[in-house]
This record gives structure tokens, sequence and C-alpha cells, in this order.
């Protein structure tokens, strides 16, 4: 195959993979809120959605070293790509169940009883009525400015910090440092990202300070922002792969962190869709950061990699000061646990909530469809 053809076939193979990503990421949440208890939901969700970042890691160290002989070996990379996500594809399928036999937390409860059965009403079991029912409730989510606010700032902190991965190789290469010490940083980064998100979980199981830990983690990644902005200098390569890491220790905490903070202020709303909305307007923030940040990059004070104080490293700064700003202003709003404590934990007084508290819980502003729209 000629050298277009080759990457028109990559290009293609990256949109394909672009399109089934959603699915994994936006489930983790969910998954932790439908399988497991409170006392366990915010170490599981951590685990979830770390397990992407964990592949991330192992790649980024594995591709440059792999192609670093001859290019032909970034073949054998597609292929052991295409042996794990073949495997895990099966594995799916074979042991995975749609819902537990019985709900593990009244919050739980509630939504698995709002949600339609392939086995209930026809009418409810309808694309069309799922479609509807997660469009009503995204009104709900754009309607409430504390959600506006937490999703707003953690676009723009961690939309900042995905357009920093994405840009690193052009930020670091040119003050003298190889691929392979790009690549080790990236890795260092994502490795160091998850022990930090395993340990802030656990902290999160036992204090439920989503609110303070939020707004100290989006202040300490403008800390960690800036170190790496600093290191970016020649001869400093250990200092520079410090930095990186504790960009990562601060960044990917971040993650499993808000979409709990999201699921508990928006309940009784679907945890997937608080994450999905989180996602969507961070991923849409980071791809326009990333196309307007390369032309900054090309400029002579960043290729000569002459000051600390690029155009840069000023749009970078100023963009985490305005996520740190945002996070500040996010009020304390936890309705999931306050739902558990009303129910005494259990399950039947869940299911037993009256629709009045559930129109409080979201807003009143839900609309609810009429019998009959959807034949």
């Amino acid at each position: 195959m000629s050298p277009h053809g080759a990457y028109a076939l990559s290009l293609a193979a990256e949109y394909v993979s672009a399109l089934t990503q959603p699915l994994p990421l936006n489930l983790a949440a969910r998954l932790a809120s439908d399988w497991f208890p409170a006392a366990e939901r915010d170490l599981a969700t951590t685990a979830a959605a770390m397990s992407n970042v964990f592949g991330q890691a192992v790649f980024s160290l594995a591709v440059p070293w792999a192609v670093a002989g001859e290019a032909s070996n970034l073949a054998n990379v597609f292929l052991l790509q295409l042996l794990f996500s073949g495997v895990t594809t099966v594995l799916a399928y074979c042991l995975l169940r749609e819902r537990p036999d019985s709900p593990p937390s009244a919050a739980a409860a509630l939504q698995l009883a709002r949600r339609p059965s392939k086995g209930g009403d026809k009418e409810q079991a309808s694309l069309w009525f799922v479609v509807y029912e997660v469009m009503a409730d995204l009104r709900v989510l754009l309607a409430n400015s504390n959600f506006l606010f937490l999703a707003l700032g953690f676009s723009v902190g961690v939309g900042t910090g995905w357009a920093l991965l994405v840009l690193e190789q052009q930020l670091i290469t040119p003050c003298g440092y190889s691929d392979n010490l790009a690549g080790s940083a990236g890795a260092a980064l994502l490795i160091a990202g998850i022990i930090a998100a395993f340990a802030s979980g656990y902290y999160l199981e036992s204090s439920r300070a989503y609110l303070e830990m939020q707004r100290a983690v989006v202040g300490l990644t403008f800390c960690a922002s800036l170190c790496v902005l600093l290191t970016v200098q020649p001869g400093m390569p250990v200092r520079l792969l410090l930095a990186w890491c504790f960009l990562g220790c601060c960044l990917q905490p971040l993650n499993p962190l808000t979409l709990e903070h999201g699921a508990e202020m928006t309940f009784p709303i679907s945890p997937d869709v608080s994450t999905a909305t989180l996602y969507l307007i961070a991923n849409v923030f980071a791809m326009l950061l990333s196309i307007g940040l390369t032309p900054l990059l090309q400029t002579p004070a960043a290729l000569a990699c002459s000051t600390v104080f690029s155009p840069t490293a000023c749009v970078i700064t100023a963009l985490m000061a305005v996520g740190l700003g945002l996070t500040l202003a996010v009020r304390r709003d936890y309705r999931r646990s306050a739902a558990e404590r009303s129910a005494g934990g259990g399950e039947e007084e869940a299911l037993t909530m009256r629709a009045g508290e559930e129109d409080r819980l979201l807003g009143g502003v839900r609309p609810r469809p009429s019998s009959g729209s959807f034949d």
C-alpha cells in the first residue's frame, strides 16, 4: 500500500475508533451507580474511568520504542491493539449483564425504576421514547446553573490539560528533547495520574467531600500546569518529567471526581447523561484549543524555546485561571446523598418516592411525554 493510502486507512480507523469511544467513557459513573453500593461507588467510578487512561499510558510508552527501529514495527502495534480489543469485546458479550438482580442502593433503585425495561410497556421501550427522555434530561441539566459552572470549570481545566497532551511533542521537542522523552513524559503523566486517582477515590469514599475536593484539585491543576510550562526549557529532563508527573497527579483525579460530583448534583437523572454532557463540552473545548494553539507553537519564541513566557504559555495559564474561577462558583448540592438519607437507605422507600419529590430534585422543568406520543 502506498504511504498516502496507508495514511488514509489509519485516519479512517481513528474516526471509527472515535465513534465507539464515548460508549465506555460515558458508562463509568452509570455502571458504578447501577452495580455498586454507596460505600463503593466512588472507587468503582475511578476504576472504570482510569482503565482507559491505563491503556493510553501503556501505548504512550510502547509506540515510540516500537517504531524507533523500523517503521514496519508499527503494524505489530496495530495488531496488538486489535488482539486486545477483540478479546475484550468477546468477554463483554459473554460475561456482562444488563442490570443487577437487585439495586445496590436506594438511589440506584429509584434510577432503575425510572428507566424502561425490555419486558415493560412497549411505548416506554421504544427508541423514540428513550431519545425523548434523554433530551428532556439534557434540558434539565442545561437549566441547572450550578451544573453548568461545574461543567464549564471541568471543561476548561481538563480540556486544557488534554490539549497539552495532544501538543506535548510540539511543546517539548523544540527545546532539544527527543520523541522518546516526549512519550515518556506523557506516560509519566498518565501513570502518576492513575495512582493519584485511586488515592483520591479512597478518600472520597470516606469523606464524600465532592465540592471541597473539586476546588482543591482544580487549584492544584492550575499550579501543576504552571510548573510544566516553567520546566519546558533545554537541559532540564528530570525536572520536566517530574513536572508532568505532578500535572498527572492533579489532572487525572479530576476526571472520576467530576463524574461523581455531577451525578450527585443532578440526581435522579441517570449518571451517563451528566457524564456525556461533561465529556462533550470538554472534548469540544480541547479540540478547539488544540487547533488554536498550533499556530502559537510555530512562533519564533516557541520554536527557539527561548522564553517560558511564550504566547502558548500565556494562553494556557489564562485558561486554567478561568477554569479555577468557574469551579469556585460551584455551590454544594448533594441531591443523591440527601435522597438516600431520606429513604433510610432502603430500596422500598426509594421506590415509593412521590412524583412531586422527583420534580423538586429535577428543578420542576423536566417535561413529561403525553400518553400515545410514541406509537
